[in-house]
Parts: structure tokens; sequence; C-alpha cells
């Protein structure tokens, strides 16, 4: 089935767009399903503003997409009785975006006559720090100053820079089970009058895999038009989602046919540039002869020739030739190896996610220097985090050092450069 990216239908009294996704958000957070222990801890982060503003200012829901992070605080924010302002994942992340938007909503009162105000930040595992749009420090600043209640939502607990991650609470949001993503899809059906059984909902809540978003918006697609539903109707067990990276690749490295192989690729959520990092990565281990591995770089090599004309002339019509020449290239060496080795992610991604980490603790590891000595954040960086690293050689003044900057381990370890070390001290 097509991936669609919005499922849409039309009301039949007032031809109005709606997407059930939305229309069935939870109004109220006792309908949310599942995670209940999540949804407690939440309340309680939540209910502590009661009292002024908490040690830890800012919360963390992370989960796999889907699960209900941000329903719930959505549903939170009703709960409590708090406005909502909400920074998504498609807003500008930079610094001056930041300190606008979140950090004036989170120090000012609100309008509406509600308790608080609700700060949401979307995805915030896609923000990191650089030296060009600092997003992630102007988020850490605002968590610190803010008097209003903050919320992030991740996918991936780390990828959210340690700076950030260390001033928050962190609430884990796990994966629905079948059995509720399917009562979940019955209520529905019952509210828009669809005559179905359960078995086609069940089935519909399988294909999810724990991603309520995912289950509704296949069965809207599956109902548009009808007001019945039948196994029969379901055409969506070859679910676009679960044709990952990781049943691709071995495709191409086994020969199989091009057609197969363009037509698994065009239901990969992957970019051709992510596409050809992912087959530099994994062809040494599959081609132990170097006349193929070169043969199969060659056609690799091709395939960024056309993706330069892309990055330089934007000429996106060359996207499909260099995927077909690094697909095709690649599975015209296939077939020798019986067994595909286990498969690697890029290490360029590896290295670099490592290098934007490692950026985001020197930067914060700078304002506290910057603000200990009294200079600027700039200064700290280019002259003090050295003086501080000799002094750190000794473990008794790294201790000291630790305590009077209140530094957290990862800032520790960028100082000591030591692992060993690290563990001693901390």
């Amino acid at each position: 089935m097509e991936q669609l990216n919005k499922l849409i239908v039309m009301t039949p009294s007032n031809s109005e767009v709606i997407e059930w996704v939305e229309k069935y958000r939870p109004d109220n957070i006792s309908e949310v399903v599942g995670n209940k222990q999540s949804v407690k801890n939440l309340i309680e982060w939540a209910s502590s503003w009661e009292e002024g503003a908490p040690k830890k200012r800012a919360v963390i829901c992370y989960g796999k997409p889907g699960c209900g992070k941000t329903s719930t605080l959505h549903a939170l924010a009703r709960y409590m009785d708090w406005e909502v302002v909400e920074l998504n994942a498609s807003d500008q992340r930079t610094a001056a975006v930041i300190e606008d938007v979140v950090g004036h909503a989170s120090t000012s009162g609100t309008l509406s006559g509600a308790k608080r105000r609700l700060v949401l930040l979307d995805e915030a595992d896609n923000v990191h720090s650089s030296e060009d749009r600092g997003g992630a420090l102007a988020i850490a600043k605002a968590i610190r100053n803010t008097n209003q209640p903050l919320a992030l939502t991740a996918n991936d607990l780390y990828g959210v820079i340690p700076s950030i991650r260390v001033l928050c609470e962190v609430i884990r949001f796990n994966a629905l089970q079948v059995h509720q993503t399917t009562q979940v899809l019955a209520r529905i059906c019952r509210q828009e009058g669809i005559d179905t059984d359960i078995e086609v909902l069940r089935k519909i809540a399988e294909g999810a895999e724990g991603d309520l978003r995912s289950a509704i918006n296949d069965l809207q697609a599956l109902a548009i038009g009808r007001d019945t539903l039948r196994e029969e109707d379901l055409i969506i067990a070859a679910r676009d989602r679960k044709d990952t990276i990781f049943k691709l690749l071995p495709m191409a490295f086994k020969g199989k046919p091009l057609e197969e192989v363009i037509e698994r690729y065009y239901r990969v959520d992957e970019t051709p540039d992510n596409l050809l990092y992912w087959l530099s990565e994994n062809a040494p281990a599959v081609h132990k002869d170097p006349a193929s591995l070169s043969s199969t770089y060659e056609h690799i090599s091709k395939a960024d020739v056309f993706l330069g004309r892309v990055r330089h002339r934007q000429m996106y019509s060359m996207w499909k030739y260099a995927t077909v020449h690094a697909l095709g290239g690649v599975a015209a060496q296939g077939g020798i190896t019986p067994q595909i080795p286990r498969l690697s992610s890029p290490s360029y991604w590896k290295a670099l996610k490592r290098v934007k980490s490692m950026r985001g603790i020197r930067n914060t590891l700078s304002l506290k220097l910057g603000r200990a000595f009294h200079t600027s954040a700039s200064y700290a960086r280019f002259e003090l985090i050295s003086f501080v690293r000799y002094l750190c050689k000794d473990n008794q003044l790294a201790i000291s050092l630790t305590k009077k900057l209140e530094l957290t381990e990862e800032e520790l370890e960028y100082l000591v450069q030591d692992a060993k070390r690290v563990a001693e001290i901390w």
C-alpha cells in the first residue's frame, strides 16, 4: 500500500477535513491508553508545580513514535488547567527562535487566566548544539531560568544531549500492546458508525507494532467510503514501515533482480544520501573479493556524482539515477555470499553524533566556567578549558572542581579524558 503522510476524510455534515488522529486525541488524562505508571509520574511532576518551581523544572517523555507522548502532555495540560505553547518538529530550532518562543513563554505569565503555561518542545532528540545554531544551549538556558513547566518529547532519550538531559525529570513511555490499540480502534469504529469485527481491528493493531497513530491512520485509510469493514478489505499486511533498510540491503547484496530491489527501496524511508552511507559501510563485510568490492565502490561513487548535481544545482530528478546506479551496481556484484553478515549503521553517523555530543558538553562546560570565573563563555572555551584540564591531572583538585562547578559525569570526562580516572573521581 502506498505510504500516505496524511490521511483525511470529508465529513458528510460539513465537508470539513478531519484527521482521526486529531479527532480522537484524548481530551482528559483519564482517557490516555496504556502507560499508567508513566502518566502517574507525569501527574506527580505537574502537581509539584503547585508549590512553586520544583527542582526539576522540565520533563522529558521518551519512547517510540505513536506511543502517546504528545497526546498525554496535552491531556495533562487540560487536567492541570494549563495553557500550552508548542514548538514542534517543523518549526525552526535556532537559538534565536528558542530564546524568543520558549524563553519568553517559560518566563512570562498567562493571559487567559490559566494557572500556568506548559511549554512543549517536540522531538528534542533532533536538536543538537552547534556553532551556528546553538538551539540546545538555548533550551538548557530556558530550563534553568523557567518559572513555567517545560516538557520535551523524544524518540531516543540518548539523542537528547546530556546538558539538557541532566536538567530534566525523565519519564519513559512504552509502545502500546495489541489489545490496547485494538480497544481504541473499536471505540473509533463505534463512534464513526463502522460495522466491523474485532479480528480485523486486531490485525490492524498488530501491523502497527505499538504505534497507535499509525494504527488509527491505517483504519481511516481502510474506512474511506465504507460503512462496513471486513477481513477481505484488509490490505495493509505488508506495511510500508516494516520495509526497513535492514530488509533492503540483503536483497541488494544477494543480487536480487533490480526491479525487486528498487521496488523495495521505494517502501523504505531513506534518502539516497543515507542509502550510500549504508552501502559504503557494509560493502567490505559482504564482498571479500577485491575486484567485486572495487566495482561496488565504483558504482557508489558514480551515484554520488549524481547526488552532487542534486546538492549543487537542485536537480532533484537525478535522485532516481543515483538510486538505480548504487543499488544496481551493488546487486550486480551480489549472489556470492550465502549469508549476509550483520549489518552496521554508518560509522559516519556515529562519529557525527559523537562530535555533536562532545560539542554540547564543551559548550555547557564553558558556560559553567564563565560563571565561576566571571568571564564570557567564549573566553572560557578558548582560554580556560585547557587550564582547568591541566588542574584536573590532580585527582583531589578534580574532585574539588567537580563539586564547585557542579560538573556532570560527561563534563568531567571531557576534562579528564580518562574513563578509569573519571570512575575514581566520580
